[in-house]
């Protein structure tokens, strides 16, 4: 059997866990499943310092810095390009993984854009809904709706 790796993420999926709350994870996409890794602040935060600290290491000053630590806000789900799978679900207590043998039913719903009379765009955001022998899952989430799709079809059942 191939060895799995990650292919790609889903940053900023928020997960519906009742009326009106949810939880903000990255769902990273690997050739075997999904893991849905939970975004807290205290991770964002680490990640802020140590890109902080490798900016200061560079030789950098304290607005380069500063910048690389800001931008930890919207690239935090890259690092997981990096990290193996089990790393990934090791990493918080609410990480967990979806399997294709587990999976009785999935939709892939893209988001509509919507504009008003002024001109102004909307966009509402894609969801995904999963449904297994244990629970059910609904994710939304923004990003370009056909490399989404592509990139869930690269898991291998």
């Amino acid at each position: 059997m191939q060895e799995e790796k990650v292919l790609g993420v889903i940053p900023n999926a928020s997960l519906s866990t009742g009326f009106l709350r949810s939880k903000l994870y990255t769902l990273v996409v690997t050739n075997r499943r999904i893991i849905a890794a939970r975004v807290t602040k205290d991770l964002i935060k680490k990640e802020k310092l140590k890109r902080k600290a490798e900016a200061s290491k560079e030789g950098h000053g304290r607005f380069r810095q500063m910048l690389r630590s800001f931008m930890a806000n919207f690239t935090f789900s890259d690092r997981y390009l990096d990290m193996i799978p089990e790393e990934i679900l090791s990493e918080t207590p609410d990480n967990f993984f979806v399997a294709p043998e587990d999976i009785i039913e999935t939709k892939l719903t893209e988001g509509i854009v919507t504009e008003d009379e002024d001109g102004n765009t909307s966009q509402y955001p894609h969801s995904l809904y999963i449904k297994t022998n244990k629970n059910r899952y609904k994710f939304s989430f923004n990003g370009n709706f056909a490399e989404i799709k592509n990139l869930l079809n690269r898991i291998e059942a």
